[in-house]
């Protein structure tokens, strides 16, 4: 069977590297980790014993910090190294948890390859995040007596159909696991039917790593740099008057600004944008609708939606920042954003402004010659000037709230969700599973999602039934549902307090989980360490 597996492996490598080398050419992906990936992985204290928790990409890094947390508090013994699978999976590992753990690229599944992973790494526990169970891993493991556990486990509608059409294969693989911590019951009968023998439903460890705190840290300062106030204060019903003063932005003589590209822009008026937002923005901040974990196909949909609520003067002071999933995408994505018409401000350039310079004076914005319309209107072409050069930001505050803002750096989306309005979950509207809404609907945000979301099917039923999240049928039904919340502020923030009371009626799997994986840690062989022959 081991050799039957490296010669399927050795057959999906020769037909991916095409693949593989296109994006290692064109996004600059799988250059780094080489060795780790071939098993050279060299542990931090090896004298100790040790757990190794895999989560695959940044979704199961963030499900899995609580329990990484409470297993170092509870059992200081133990090394605890954690790997991941992507790129930017490990920079998400290595910002939690690399200063106190080792984190790494998994090895690939060949069996000489995790052969010598586990003679380097030798760990006293296995522990799988959601789904990422591997036939030579397991077989590893299971011959020389290291329990594997599979945490926070679920198998998705299209996984099982896969799995189910291979099972006599698949029951050889997960019969090797020695426990599985399901998140609902539904997942734990699809893993007893594929093998699993020793399974516990513990919940979903995404309930307690969405964070239910009114203030996220770093979300001031991004407000005070997207001209927003923070905490961000509920929108009174729209009216024409409110929305007319603020979709114009205007000088005092009431002439039109316009972006300007200067190379010095940012570190002598940063200080402008950071304490003169009174002059900006009205007492009350525009509503801010935040697309986040975006995929393929979808923005374009979401772009249509936003130029129609534009177009309604009831909604023409709506903003609007998107969020992709992939950082490979962002350059796609930005140039859609141009394709349609409109202004683009990139964060990662407002980001890497200069510290303000509180001794430059303000300077005074130019002014846009005989102009009716804002400046970048779709209606307007000629007068698009997107603004992507970190010189322009600290000039021209009134050209980022004009455009569009680009969420193009890892590790801010939660200050982006802080200060929505309303939040549109991605990778929902077209057909890839969704993304975390807990993160959303913890923050006390108005959350809606596509219909799509197969991926947090128990999520998606829980806040539906508790009537704190909406889905979008398509791309039509989330125009009129973003019109009812925008016009019905209560209707929004109802949906928005139901929603975070979801997340907190579900917390408590991390105990659940600690307490199963304890018992395992406590267990004679536990203090076995592995030197596979």
């Amino acid at each position: 069977m081991r050799i039957l597996i490296d010669f399927l492996y050795l057959l999906a490598a020769a037909a991916f590297a095409p693949a593989a080398l296109y994006r290692l050419i064109r996004h600059n992906r799988y250059r780094a980790g080489w060795p780790q990936r071939l098993g050279r992985i060299a542990r931090n204290a090896p004298a100790k014993k040790c757990i190794w928790l895999h989560a695959v990409s940044v979704g199961e890094v963030n499900a899995a910090k609580t329990v990484v947390n409470e297993l170092a508090a509870k059992f200081g013994d133990f090394e605890i190294v954690v790997s991941t699978a992507t790129d930017t999976g490990f920079a998400r590992a290595t910002a939690a948890f690399g200063e106190e753990f080792g984190v790494f690229y998994f090895p690939f599944d060949f069996s000489w390859i995790m052969s010598r992973a586990f003679r380097n790494i030798r760990p006293s526990l296995c522990l799988l995040m959601e789904l990422e169970v591997w036939p030579n891993f397991v077989r590893i493991a299971k011959k020389a007596g290291i329990p594997v556990v599979v945490v926070n486990g679920r198998i998705s509608d299209r996984s099982f159909k896969s799995y189910s059409r291979v099972r006599p294969l698949i029951k050889t693989m997960f019969s090797k696991v020695t426990m599985v911590l399901a998140q609902t019951e539904e997942y734990a009968r699809r893993f007893r039917r594929l093998g699993c023998n020793n399974v516990i439903v513990s919940g979903s460890l995404k309930y307690d790593t969405a964070q239910t705190a009114d203030k996220v840290e770093g979300a001031d300062l991004l407000a005070k740099q997207l001209g927003l106030q923070y905490p961000p204060v509920p929108p009174s019903p729209h009216t024409n008057e409110t929305n007319n003063s603020r979709s114009n932005a205007q000088t005092p003589d009431g002439e039109s600004i316009i972006n300007i590209e200067d190379p010095a822009a940012i570190g002598r008026n940063q200080s402008s944008i950071i304490n003169n937002q009174s002059s900006i923005i009205n007492s009350k901040s525009p509503p801010l609708w935040v697309l986040g974990g975006t995929g393929n196909d979808e923005e374009a949909l979401l772009l249509d939606v936003y130029k129609q609520l534009k177009a309604d003067p009831l909604f023409a002071d709506l903003r609007l920042a998107v969020i992709p999933r992939k950082p490979e995408r962002f350059e796609e994505v930005a140039q859609l954003i141009k394709s349609r018409g409109h202004n683009l401000i990139r964060y990662s350039q407002i980001k890497a402004a200069p510290p303000p310079d509180h001794t430059s004076p303000d300077r005074k914005p130019v002014p846009q010659g005989g102009g009716g319309k804002s400046p970048g209107s779709a209606s307007d072409p000629k007068s698009i000037i997107n603004i992507e050069d970190p010189a322009v930001i600290g000039r021209n505050q009134q050209s980022i709230i004009n455009s569009i803002v680009l969420g193009d750096t890892m590790g801010d989306l939660r200050k982006f969700y802080s200060l929505a309005t309303i939040i549109f979950v991605g990778r929902s509207l077209v057909p890839m599973g969704g993304s975390d809404m807990m993160e959303a609907a913890a923050l006390g945000k108005c959350t809606i999602f596509g219909p799509h979301a197969f991926n947090f099917k128990q999520a998606v039923d829980a806040l539906l039934a508790e009537q704190g999240a909406i889905m979008a049928k398509n791309k039509q039904d989330l125009l009129q549902i973003m019109k009812k919340c925008l016009s019905d502020p209560a209707y929004a923030q109802k949906t928005a307090q139901n929603g975070k009371k979801v997340i907190i009626k579900n917390q408590g799997a991390t105990k659940k989980t600690i307490d199963q994986i304890a018992k395992l840690l406590l267990a004679p062989h536990a203090d076995r360490l592995l030197i596979p022959a």
